[in-house]
């Protein structure tokens, strides 16, 4: 399990359970999550085909996806390490 944290446009990833209560929640597998963070988009279909549960506020979580996508966006073009 891993707690990702998005506030003033930067997102810190820590292993654990969050210490605070969560705005949302995404219960995936490796794959799926990577999918979903490469396509914020297929958060839908990943959650209508039973590969993600979400929870709590929907509108958070795909906020953090969009910042998770623009960081790995970056870092596959060997922008960032």
């Amino acid at each position: 399990m891993w707690a990702v944290r998005t506030q003033g446009g930067e997102v810190r990833v820590e292993p654990g359970e969050p210490t605070t209560t969560p705005d949302a929640t995404l219960r995936t597998d490796p794959l799926t999550l990577n999918d979903v963070l490469a396509d914020p988009r297929s958060l839908d279909a990943a959650v209508a085909d039973r590969r993600a549960e979400v929870g709590g506020d929907v509108r958070a979580l795909r906020a953090a996806a969009r910042v998770g996508q623009l960081i790995e966006e970056p870092r596959r073009s060997g922008a960032l390490p």
